[in-house]
């Protein structure tokens, strides 16, 4: 989940200059329990259900571990209605080149190419207009 960091630096004037920078925090050193395999050949479907858009754990992805076992497209959607992506919706970190964006989708589906080229687990953030982000695992097995 992204994080906000601001800094104060009081000046000669007593004025007050605060930055921030939006960061995203270190990675878990891994998925949280059982990756869930993908069963449909060549597409593997991640569902995205929104229950508290404002707050920390307010999204749901089902599975939030899928592990795949060959080259696929991955297809997010967003299942609540009024709901869609932000402009980088689904976002790897850190990146890695095997997972590349689809274009022609509705707002709220995002669908990637994965090639499938490197093996491991890949940590990911889902980023829904306006709430608060979660970040679930795709497995590379």
């Amino acid at each position: 989940m992204k994080t906000v960091f601001c800094s104060s630096i009081a000046g000669v004037a007593l004025v007050g200059i605060t930055t921030c920078v939006f960061a995203q925090p270190p990675r878990p050193p891994g998925p949280p329990g059982p990756p869930v395999a993908c069963s449909t050949p060549g597409i593997c479907r991640i569902a995205i259900n929104v229950n508290r858009c404002g707050e920390i754990g307010g999204i749901s992805v089902t599975p939030p571990v899928m592990s795949i076992a060959a080259p696929t497209i991955i297809e997010w959607k967003i299942t609540t209605p009024g709901y869609v992506f932000a402009p980088n919706g689904i976002s790897f970190s850190p990146p890695s080149p095997q997972f590349h964006l689809l274009p022609g989708t509705p707002p709220n589906v995002v669908r990637m190419r994965n090639d499938h080229t490197s093996m491991g687990n890949f940590y990911y953030y889902v980023d829904v207009l306006h709430c608060v982000p979660v970040d679930p695992w795709v497995i590379n097995r």
